[in-house]
């Protein structure tokens, strides 16, 4: 029999308190788990560089340790657990970037900002980088990319971008940025080589060069200042 229990929270008269069913939810914790741990392990397959043809199931569920069945719970192709790591990549980049840039007036600043943001990351973990590198994953109708595109209009309405094309500047910035974090898969870019590569993106949207190394700097102090302390993944390459 399913225990069912009442909190003990106090109510309003005439409405009944929620009831909450602890096994269906051990239940959820469970399936999110084995989720992550597929998405997880799709992931660590398809940035390995070293890998010879392309990745197949039996690859991600010998990575994950789990069962052909454990698979074919969650999705039924490789190709779905691809798009559905991509997109949950692309709203955690999103989330991590509209913390930092929220309040920053300036568009230029922001953009320094996420590509800051997407290049220390993968300086600091080459298995994202790899990934990202190997697969390019970003959903055009993710949150993440939805910013970056409204950021870039915002930035040539104020006359700080000079570009015709919103969607040939959005697949450049995009790419450009994609290029950095290829890069920074095979090797350890100094702090200085990470600037220098903002510089150049800025520089390709219009922003004059002594804008764009501003920018690209205070970008890089404000990562690294608080980086540390919001942003999960430094706090877990410690």
């Amino acid at each position: 029999m399913v225990r069912i229990l009442q909190t003990r929270r106090r109510r309003t008269p005439g409405v009944e308190a929620p009831i909450v069913n602890f096994r269906t939810r051990n239940a959820q914790v469970k399936r999110e788990k084995m989720l992550a741990r597929l998405l997880s392990a799709t992931m660590e397959v398809c940035a390995d560089t070293n890998r010879r043809g392309s990745a197949v199931i039996d690859d991600v569920v010998r990575a994950a340790g789990v069962s052909r069945g454990a698979f074919y719970w969650y999705f039924d192709t490789l190709d779905e657990a691809i798009e559905t790591l991509g997109r949950r990549m692309a709203d955690d980049i999103g989330a991590e970037t509209s913390s930092l840039f929220r309040t920053q007036p300036s568009p230029v600043l922001r953009a320094a900002l996420g590509g800051q943001v997407m290049m220390r990351r993968a300086s600091m973990d080459p298995v994202w980088a790899g990934y990202l590198s190997n697969v390019h994953v970003l959903p055009d109708d993710s949150k993440f990319v939805s910013r970056v595109r409204r950021n870039l209009e915002a930035g040539r309405a104020v006359g700080e971008y000079q570009f015709e094309s919103v969607k040939v500047a959005l697949d450049f910035q995009i790419g450009a940025i994609l290029g950095a974090i290829r890069r920074c898969a095979t090797e350890s870019p100094m702090p200085a080589a990470l600037v220098e590569m903002n510089v150049l993106v800025l520089r390709g949207l219009g922003v004059k060069a002594a804008v764009a190394q501003e920018m690209a700097s205070e970008a890089a102090r404000i990562v690294d200042e608080v980086g540390p302390e919001k942003l999960p993944w430094w706090r877990n390459s410690r």
